[in-house]
């Protein structure tokens, strides 16, 4: 029987959720929550190795390989692939909790262009229960880390109606202190504490921030409940 690497996947998403993954609310997941979230994993990454493996032969391992590299490394080059999720915060109490994912493969350097420190930057999803709020909003956040402040580059919003909109972006560098902010700060500032400070590696494939929030709902939102579709 050939190696099928969708098994290993698999497998390993159970293990996962049994040992290390925080529910919404920073607690350790019990047994039969860690299966069920092992169960979501594997639904939202799963079948799309699935659906590679089941091609013919001679694409199979090319095409496994490119969907799961993080990144292709040549010399002098670096090719960023699919986005490398991480689960990185959740907060609030029902009905208005939320969960904060970010891409590790979004987190770039920028140099700057005055005497001020160069900024880091990344890919930032924040899912949203409350009904007042949108779906989620996919954000690109800058940081300075040195000086622990950041500016919104760019936020956009699904909303419950289906539609697209564009948020307010920073006129200025703000103090991360204090704001919803400081998870994300701590995940590109402070990139070698990601696990010891409870952040949890998702993986990465052709994930989108829809996926994400259907995810969240499936996996920590009373998945008897409809998970809001648009």
């Amino acid at each position: 029987m050939l190696f099928n690497p969708c098994n290993y996947i698999f497998e390993t998403c159970t293990l996962a959720a049994r040992l290390v993954v925080l529910n919404s609310t920073g607690v350790l997941l019990n047994a039969k929550e860690g299966m069920r979230l092992s169960g979501a994993i594997q639904s939202l990454f799963g079948s799309y190795c699935q659906q590679l493996w089941e091609k013919p032969l001679v694409l199979n391992y090319a095409l496994v390989v490119a969907v799961l590299s993080p990144l292709v490394i040549t010399p002098g080059m670096a090719v960023a692939a699919e986005p490398d999720w991480w689960l990185i915060f959740g907060s609030g109490d029902q009905p208005k909790r939320q969960v904060i994912y970010a891409d590790a493969l979004s987190v770039a350097d920028t140099p700057s262009k005055s005497a001020s420190e160069p900024s880091r930057s990344v890919d930032v999803v924040y899912v949203f229960e409350e009904k007042d709020k949108p779906l989620f909003t996919l954000y690109n956040i800058s940081f300075q880390c040195k000086a622990g402040r950041y500016s919104v580059e760019a936020a956009n919003s699904k909303m419950r109606s289906g539609e697209i909109t564009q948020g307010p972006t920073s006129t200025q560098w703000e103090p991360v202190a204090r704001t919803v902010l400081e998870r994300p700060y701590d995940f590109v500032c402070n990139a070698s504490s990601r696990r010891t400070n409870g952040m949890i590696k998702i993986g990465g494939g052709p994930v989108t921030a829809s996926m994400l929030q259907e995810f969240t709902y499936e996996a920590f939102w009373d998945p008897a409940n409809n998970v809001p579709r648009q």
